[in-house]
């Protein structure tokens, strides 16, 4: 706004034609006008001077004179709007902003007549002292390079130093604006020398007018560009498996980044060979999604940069597939690591012979659709082995959900080959519907299963299912450590369904010198059992061969038609040991093949040591039936049962005779009942309670 507008702003321009006022006459109160106190004289005026601010106003001067005068100014800051008066008189003097920081001055010029002339001095303050400029921090890198920054001041005259942290004069900043000392708004240009240090280093322009130094400092940094990768990181989106970059970039930089499938960078993944990044300015960044088509595994990569004559690279691996902290799977130590659903699922693309993978976190599957790890469907029959070690590391996989009655071999895994082994997983809120061989750690297991959990849920199918795997195949096979709390169903309507807390069923178990295979060692069921149908156990529904049973329990009601137990529902050959049932054993049908620890036996090479049971049976006995007919007397050894007035302990035709006793329940509360039992490895001994297997703790 010119001076002329701001009388018109302030309404003060209808009072310009008045040449005389009286001496109480004031002005309208507005912070823009300043008034003199008095009205002084012209000599008295000329003798004090006027003094305005720096910012743009009004200045109301009074003037007494008997006489006649007129005035004027010498410079065009100011406009007067009464050039000549008598007696008492306003002058209003309008005044410019004063842009610069130092004090300007004119002269009024007061003439009274040809003989008398009188000059007013008329002073300004200085503006404020300010350096503005953007941005605040400038990045310089090669030497030779320059940079320009445009320096906003109302400094009149200036200077500026360059200095470091501790305030001393830097030599490897030029600092170039035409001239050593400067004036006004300007132009600077810096140049920087090359950086032969180890780190990046900092200078800081320093501006200086007249005495006084001000705190407004302008950085200039130079990166090292061999160090320019020292905080590169990389990570991969766990939805779109993009590849996501970070580092120090070097400003005036191109970058070029190369992914392979081998170290040699012959097999390029997606054309990127070289291919051109964004380098948009900014110190980190999200560089780019990249997207790897069908393949699956290690990806070998490169980024390198050019920045003038000078080069850089930084080379690192990561796993498509999995946690960008994964090995190649060879050991523990380069363990394959798994945090989520999508690492999870990706275990079926790979091959898993001799890998080795590690659960690192708690994996919720709610509302993903599931498929068994390591299987294709082909005519209803999931196939494929899971052929390596998955170590769940004792965290959680919740929430798995799978609804197909038609299709078989069914678990977290489809089937673990011969050479698998999976352990300490933690399944909770399963719901596993399917058809024959299921199970919630795995369908068919020829290998091991060790530390394994199924906290809740449920587990049904038609034929051959297990809380924790359906069926145990011919070979080594063995379950170990085990515990199934989830429910565990048969929907046959008839026949045998082999059914079991643990194991639905075992088939033949390689022996060796005659010695049966313990193939399932230390697990426990809690989880109700049913099936309509025959085979149905705590542990497992049907032992086919040489199978070995050892420190087990059963603690969840079982319900089938026939051939049901506590721990076994029905066995050819096999040692069962150290085990007990206290859960209600139910048999539906007619044929009373029941049993509080086994159902009924086709062989005769049956061994029964150290079990005993408190359970309620219908339709069957405390302990077992026996062998399925009075020539197949199965052995009982220290077997003991809770004294039961409707059910007896054993068919006498059916078991070889002695080895085990009837007792009651205050009698089976103490140890001495338990006579040749194995209480400082095996077995311990709460007070006022049943024996419970010390692996249970």
């Amino acid at each position: 706004m010119d001076i002329k507008s701001l009388f018109y702003t302030i309404g003060l321009f209808s009072l310009f034609s008045l040449s005389s006022c009286n001496k109480e006459e004031v002005v309208d109160n507005d912070e823009t006008v300043i008034e003199a106190e008095e009205y002084l004289t012209i000599k008295e005026l000329s003798e004090s001077g006027i003094s305005v601010p720096a910012d743009k106003g009004v200045y109301v001067l009074k003037v007494e004179s008997d006489k006649e005068w007129t005035a004027s100014l010498d410079d065009d800051w100011c406009i007067l709007s009464t050039t000549s008066g008598v007696d008492f008189t306003k002058v209003y003097i309008g005044f410019n902003e004063n842009e610069w920081n130092i004090e300007r001055s004119m002269c009024l010029t007061f003439k009274i007549s040809d003989e008398e002339i009188y000059s007013v001095s008329l002073k300004q303050e200085p503006a404020e002292t300010v350096f503005n400029f953007e941005p605040q921090v400038i990045s310089i890198i090669k030497k030779g390079q320059t940079k320009s920054v445009a320096i906003e001041t109302t400094a009149f005259e200036w200077s500026v130093s360059c200095l470091d942290e501790q305030g001393n004069n830097v030599d490897w900043v030029t600092v170039d604006g035409g001239s050593e000392s400067y004036s006004g708004s300007q132009e600077l240009t810096f140049t920087v020398t090359e950086n032969n240090t180890e780190t990046s280093r900092l200078a800081y322009l320093v501006f200086k007018s007249g005495e006084n130094v001000f705190e407004n400092k302008l950085t200039i940094e130079q990166t090292n560009i061999r160090n320019v990768f020292d905080d590169f990181s990389y990570q991969i989106n766990d939805n779109s498996q993009g590849l996501t970059l970070s580092w120090n970039k070097v400003e005036g930089a191109s970058y070029k980044l190369t992914l392979a499938t081998d170290e040699q960078y012959t097999d390029i993944i997606d054309n990127y060979n070289n291919k051109d990044i964004d380098s948009e300015a900014s110190n980190t960044f999200d560089l780019l999604s990249v997207h790897y088509g069908d393949y699956m595994g290690t990806v070998y990569a490169k980024i390198s940069g050019v920045c003038g004559t000078d080069d850089f690279e930084k080379e690192f691996t990561f796993n498509t597939s999995f946690d960008a902290k994964s090995g190649d799977g060879s050991s523990i130590d380069q363990a394959i690591i798994i945090k989520n659903s999508r690492h999870l699922n990706n275990i079926t693309g790979i091959s898993t012979e001799n890998k080795y993978f590690l659960q690192t976190a708690d994996i919720d599957l709610q509302s993903q659709s599931f498929t068994p790890l390591c299987a294709e469907l082909s005519n209803s029959d999931y196939s494929g082995e899971f052929k390596g070690t998955y170590d769940g590391g004792k965290y959680k996989i919740d929430n798995i959900n799978f609804n197909s009655s038609g299709s078989n071999v069914v678990g977290l895994f489809s089937t673990i080959a011969a050479n698998g082994i999976v352990k300490n997983v933690t399944l909770s809120n399963i719901n596993i519907t399917a058809g024959n061989f299921v199970g919630g750690i795995a369908g068919k297991c020829y290998g091991k299963i060790e530390n394994c959990i199924v906290k809740s849920g449920s587990v049904t199918g038609k034929a051959r299912v297990g809380g924790i795997v359906g069926q145990l195949p011919s070979g080594e096979p063995f379950v170990k450590k085990c515990i199934n709390k989830a429910k565990v169903k048969s929907v046959m309507t008839s026949g045998e369904s082999f059914v079991g807390g643990i194991v639905g069923q075992s088939d033949k178990i390689t022996k060796y010198d005659d010695i049966i295979i313990v193939i399932i060692s230390q697990c426990g069921n809690e989880g109700e059992i049913y099936s309509p149908c025959m085979s149905v156990g705590g542990i497992i529904g049907r032992s086919v061969h040489r199978s070995g049973i050892n420190q087990c329990y059963n603690k969840g009601k079982v319900t089938g038609a026939s051939l049901v137990g506590g721990i076994l529902g029905q066995s050819n050959a096999l040692v069962l040991q150290n085990c007990y049932n206290s859960a209600d054993v139910i048999g539906t049908g007619k044929s009373m093949n029941v049993g509080g620890i086994l159902g009924n036996s086709t062989n005769i090479d049956v061994k029964i040591n150290n079990c005993y049971n408190v359970g309620a049976i219908t339709q069957g006995y405390g302990l077992t039936k026996g062998g399925d007919d009075n020539t197949k007397k199965i052995a009982l050894t220290s077997c003991i049962t809770l004294s039961n007035p409707n059910v007896s302990p054993v068919l006498n035709s059916n078991v070889a005779p002695g080895g085990y006793v009837v007792r009651s329940a205050s009698e089976m509360k103490q140890q001495t009942t338990y006579d040749g039992w194995d209480f400082t490895s095996v077995w311990s001994m709460p007070s006022s309670s049943y024996p419970k297997l010390k692996w249970e703790n």
